[in-house]
């Protein structure tokens, strides 16, 4: 399934999930994971149980009162969420993080209460340390071996803060026996009352969220460390998630069958029961809520799973699954599979998975359900986006202008639903394209811990330079606002400018291409039939917006653009309770909502032949 950092050739699996599909150069987008190099990182031993779940804080070496935590070397005191500067000799108790935001409270005493969260209280002295200098690795799941600080260096692959550009803990590989272990538990775990039992898995889902609500101000600052979203970012990704656990909790014991009476008297029941074991790969940039959105569903519908994040987001995704199974998650349901391109074609092809969820770039996703296809395994794709945002002459301006700067930079721009197409009927497009360029020119890039902070960094250098160029070519065609790099003190990541590319058209690569970074082409229209035209003139289908105070031009419009999420004088507006999903290249199937349930699932038909009374069967 490929490796390579930008160029993929055809039939290989890209080792890296974003991805600019059929884009001439081939190449690779930045915002989805390295989709199957990574690993795990090691975990304490001091009893039998999986991943970061049992011990007190006394019976943790590297935690409990009196443990001082030490400062990487590249470590500031930068202000944190709530505005202040924290110290550098912060208590044991919080997360740290080698060169990046300050580290936030611990959780409180009441986070921490027997009758709020009781399993919670014996995770206090397991605190994820982002550590510059390797040191104290820790093991999440039970697919890491021990001596995975003495494995050389291809073994691991170490994450690195998008802003300080300082690495962080070493992750170590998972290897194919530990995968083969970890598959054989999920599908044993089928056979238990998991499956079968709605209320469990709906308490346990429950009890999740309340978790993530709990232990947030720590989850935030994971969030903002690994992927250089800003502080307000992580927090609303939190909340989404805590919002997808609760909503799924109430589907897990609703799930049920029809059963009726046939024309001859016999009788038919149709069930459902979880598709099996399910493989998720998951991307850097939202890498709680891209997760849990499919995950959350899935564990309703009783299935168990493989979870394979990215490297650079391996740590905080394999805390979240700590604290699921702290609140009730049992340990088999859900493990923690974190590696490079040959881990992740080991998932996806094992054969005890039965289903595969994957949110990533087209070009990688064509070829995951290539694999998927030999095995006939339910597919789950969420892929690229050309997001666009339609301004009709009776819009809202100021508003629809506003809703499109904040999706421009939503991530900086590395987003499959990010806002990077702006179309406007011909007589408010100068109105549109001065208000938009001032908008953008007012976003506030710095660093992504500070709550003043509209836009963080690229993920990486390289990223920033691929973006360069693309501009330095744009320059060439089009008339190019923005894009230059910004350069800020004591953060050597790689900080850019939001771009405005005009005279465009609708073959322009710049339109076609996902960038995933900060940039927005601005196109007029005449009518409404050439709006729908110009939404629907690339290969992707994946959301767009319309801007109208005419319900019914709204409802024309809508009908006409072939995407999964169309939002109506709004923009990035998600909910549980609505699917989402692509049209076209942008993806199969759909998440979220009941339907999001129900695609984890397996119908059968069941027959009785109940004889005739009287008579024998």
């Amino acid at each position: 399934m490929g490796s390579g950092v930008r160029r993929q050739c055809s039939g290989h699996l890209a080792g890296d999930q974003g991805g600019c599909p059929d884009d001439g150069e081939h190449r690779r987008r930045q915002h989805h994971q390295r989709v199957f190099r990574g690993g795990t990182h090691r975990r304490r031993r001091l009893r039998p149980l999986r991943g970061l779940q049992g011990g007190g804080r006394g019976t943790d070496p590297r935690g409990g009162p009196g443990t001082r935590r030490t400062q990487s070397t590249g470590q500031r005191a930068r202000p944190g969420p709530g505005g202040q500067r924290r110290q550098p000799d912060a208590e044991h108790g919080r997360l740290s993080h080698g060169g990046g935001p300050s580290p936030v409270p611990a959780p409180t005493d009441d986070d921490r209460r027997p009758d709020r969260l009781p399993a919670l209280a014996r995770l206090s002295g397991v605190v994820f340390r982002h550590r510059s200098d390797g040191r104290r690795r820790r093991r999440a799941g039970v697919h890491v071996r021990p001596e995975a600080e003495a494995q050389p260096a291809e073994t691991h692959v170490r994450p690195v803060n998008p802003a300080t550009l300082v690495p962080l803990s070493p992750i170590a590989v998972t290897a194919a026996t530990e995968l083969d272990e970890a598959a054989a538990r999920a599908d044993a775990a089928l056979r238990s009352p998991w499956a079968v039992d709605g209320r469990r898995r709906a308490a346990a889902l429950h009890g999740w969220g309340e978790a993530l609500t709990a232990h947030t101000d720590e989850l935030a600052e994971a969030l903002v460390t690994e992927t250089g979203k800003t502080i307000t970012e992580a927090h609303q990704e939190i909340r989404a998630c805590a919002d997808a656990l609760t909503y799924n909790a109430g589907l897990a014991r609703h799930l049920g069958g029809v059963a009726g009476t046939l024309p001859d008297g016999t009788m038919a029941h149709v069930t459902r029961q979880p598709v099996g074991v399910t493989a998720f790969v998951v991307p850097w940039n939202w890498p709680m809520l891209l997760l849990l959105r499919d995950l959350a569903p899935a564990l309703a519908a009783g299935v168990t799973a493989l979870v394979k994040p990215a490297p650079q987001t391996s740590l905080v995704t394999s805390r979240v699954l700590a604290l699921g199974r702290a609140a009730g998650l049992p340990d088999d349901v859900a493990h923690l599979v974190v590696g490079g391109t040959e881990v992740g074609r080991a998932a996806v092809s094992h054969p005890l998975v039965r289903a595969v969820a994957f949110t990533g770039s087209t070009a990688v996703g064509t070829e995951i359900l290539q694999a998927t296809g030999a095995g006939m395994k339910r597919t789950l794709l969420e892929l690229g986006g050309k997001g666009a945002l339609v301004i009709c002459a009776d819009a809202d301006v100021p508003a629809a202008v506003a809703a499109a700067v904040r999706a421009a930079v939503v991530t900086a721009g590395q987003m499959c639903m990010a806002c990077t197409r702006v179309l406007v009927a011909r007589p408010a497009y100068r109105n549109v394209l001065e208000r938009l360029t001032d908008g953008l020119d007012s976003i506030r890039v710095g660093h992504p811990g500070d709550p003043t902070t509209d836009m963080g960094p690229l993920v990486s250098p390289a990223a920033g330079e691929r973006l360069g160029q693309t501009l330095a070519d744009a320059r060439l065609r089009h008339d190019v606002h923005g894009g230059q790099q910004v350069h800020l003190d004591g953060l050597p990541g790689y900080f850019v400018r939001p771009a405005v590319v005009t005279v465009v058209t609708p073959e322009s690569p710049i339109v076609q291409r996902e960038l995933f970074a900060p940039v927005v082409t601005v196109e007029p229209f005449d009518d409404d039939s050439e709006a729908v035209r110009l939404v629907n003139a690339t290969d992707y289908g994946l959301a767009a917006s319309v801007w109208t105070r005419d319900v019914h031009r709204a409802w024309r419009i809508a009908r006409g653009i072939e995407a999964g999420t169309v939002w109506v004088n709004g923009y990035n507006h998600s909910y549980p309770e609505t699917p989402s999903g692509g049209f076209k290249s942008s993806g199969i199937g759909r998440t979220r909502g009941l339907v999001g349930v129900e695609q984890f699932t397996e119908l059968k038909h069941i027959h009785f032949a109940v004889p005739a009374a009287g008579k024998p069967a």
